[in-house]
């Protein structure tokens, strides 16, 4: 694998979107509802064992930290199947993608439209640093203006990683969050889709209802809120590393395109279980360029074939990802301009001293 390039490093040029697809095999593009469906039901039925199982392993500390961390894991690998339903890449049919989205992500406390909302901008405006969604750089003086607890707890530790569901209720009001995911009423929706970012919301509800009515609650945390805040953990873990970076380059108005952007996107390897587990959701250059072309169990293939036409432009980091996470927590802080490219920037991290 070629090493990551450095950010003061210029990038040759690039093939064109419609190169690169050329060199996709045809057969990459093709959405199949039965494999999608097949994935989602293998998902749900894994998730169903566990339950099942559960006595096995409850019945000590460490088993209950080996249950709690299985099954919340699968709870991303749901997620990541909805994210093919909000990509319109699990089948052809919009319906179908709306059913199967609001069954992987109700239960996961998710509201599918409005996250779709939100991550469909992520995709348009990837690496911009004011238009982007997922993991928006801060600037200095954003940083330098934080409280304390702000920074140093929820942003340069991994408590930064149990931060999603306050994503999604859009909390605290801030400029790099879009507003509430839950909210019809928010900024993040418009006259269009609010009634479908009602529909997502309503569905969440009836799912938290049933379970705060039937499950008494030292059952509910235990055996739901746990396994879920561990499926936040994930989501945030692979999201944050798949765009956040030392290495990585921000663009504004002046510097940013489409595929600029998609180009600092970051490949990993989980090891290949959880690669496959997850549906190879740590291929995400090719996704980026055709997020809403080509299905997840297509692409591995896909970014084989467009490697060689990437060249050195290919971002793959080989590190192990648990350690890449603390390298990202501890040097991401803010974004300066790089020097000699107007319009770009790139992570710095504070001073020693200061954080002092």
């Amino acid at each position: 694998m070629p090493p990551l390039p450095s950010s003061n490093e210029s990038k040759a040029s690039v093939p064109s979107l419609s190169e690169l697809k050329a060199a996709i095999p045809s057969h990459c593009f093709e959405k199949d509802w039965k494999r999608s469906t097949y994935y989602m039901l293998r998902d749900f039925a894994f998730v169903g064992l566990m339950y099942y199982f559960m006595d096995y392993f409850v019945s000590s500390w460490i088993g209950y930290f080996v249950w709690a961390n299985i099954v919340g894991f699968l709870g991303w690998c749901l997620f990541v199947v909805g994210h093919d339903c909000g990509h319109g890449t699990f089948s052809n049919n919009w319906w179908y993608n709306q059913l199967c989205g609001h069954l992987t992500h109700s239960v996961i406390l998710v509201p599918f439209n409005g996250w779709q909302i939100s991550h469909h901008k992520h995709h348009r405006f990837h690496n911009h640093i004011d238009k982007d969604e997922s993991w928006k750089p801060m600037r200095k003086s954003y940083f330098e203006n934080m409280d304390w607890a702000a920074k140093y707890l929820f942003r340069k530790t991994p408590l930064a990683l149990v931060m999603y569901p306050w994503y999604l209720l859009g909390l605290p009001d801030s400029p790099l969050l879009s507003g509430s995911h839950f909210d019809p009423n928010s900024r993040l929706f418009n006259d269009n889709n609010r009634v479908r970012g009602g529909v997502s919301a309503v569905a969440v509800a009836v799912w938290l209802g049933a379970l705060l009515y039937l499950v008494p609650t030292y059952s509910f945390f235990y055996y739901y809120f746990v396994p879920y805040l561990i499926f936040t953990m994930w989501l945030s873990m692979v999201t944050l590393l798949q765009h956040t970076d030392p290495k990585g380059n921000f663009f504004d108005d002046r510097s940013w395109s489409f595929q600029k952007g998609g180009l600092f996107t970051i490949d990993r390897n989980f090891g290949s279980l959880i690669n496959h587990l997850h549906h190879n959701i740590e291929t995400h250059v090719v996704h980026h360029f055709f997020f809403t072309k080509i299905p997840h169990y297509h692409l591995v293939e896909a970014t084989e074939a467009v490697k060689p036409l990437l060249g050195d432009n290919y971002i793959f980091d080989p590190a192990n990802p648990f350690m890449a996470l603390l390298t990202t927590l501890d040097k991401c802080d803010y974004i300066e301009p790089v020097e000699g490219k107007p319009g770009t920037y790139m992570y710095a991290q504070e001073p020693k001293s200061k954080a002092a």
